[in-house]
């Protein structure tokens, strides 16, 4: 272990999980929380290419929150608006697999309200592009249309990603 002022860097991989598996787990949420909130602090590209990392941070410190409800229910508020700031950072980055990934965990996060789960199901079906992944991009769609509430853009949006889906695999 090797220590800066207020930074550890260990030398192997099983010492360091060793020294956080130590850890409670309300310390473990609260480092993570800290790490999401100095990188909250970053401004412009740099943010952007951050948020994955932060939205990382926020799931892992929600992880440990199980006995703080009221802070979890917080923690997992905030890594919803993460998770969006970061699908939508990848998927302008043309990195649409990870942007697929985010808009997934979205779409089923408990914390995310129901026009949040529609945009990021809708944003998944758009994001679906290789042929293998028209057919789950369709159904993602149709979860879309299916959720109460959603906003007319959002549901035209739905519409149009269900069509393109089927048109790309012969469905249309």
């Amino acid at each position: 272990v090797t220590a800066g002022e207020d930074l550890y860097a260990f030398r192997h991989a099983v010492t360091r999980q060793g020294a956080y598996e130590l850890m409670p787990p309300s310390v473990r949420a609260r480092l993570h929380e800290l790490a999401a909130d100095h990188l909250e602090t970053l401004e412009g590209d740099a943010r952007g290419a951050a948020a994955p990392e932060i939205a990382a941070h926020l799931r892992l410190a929600s992880r440990w929150l199980e006995n703080d409800p009221p802070r979890a229910t917080v923690i997992a508020r905030r890594e919803v608006v993460a998770a969006i700031a970061a699908a939508r950072w990848l998927a302008a980055q043309f990195r649409f697999r990870d942007a697929l990934a985010f808009w997934e965990r979205i779409a089923g996060h408990p914390a995310a309200g129901p026009v949040e789960q529609a945009e990021a199901l809708v944003a998944a079906a758009e994001a679906a592009d290789p042929p293998a992944a028209y057919a789950l991009g369709a159904a993602l769609a149709d979860r879309a249309l299916a959720i109460a509430g959603a906003p007319p853009l959002l549901r035209m949006r739905a519409l149009r990603a269900a069509g393109i889906c089927a048109l790309r695999t012969g469905r249309g």
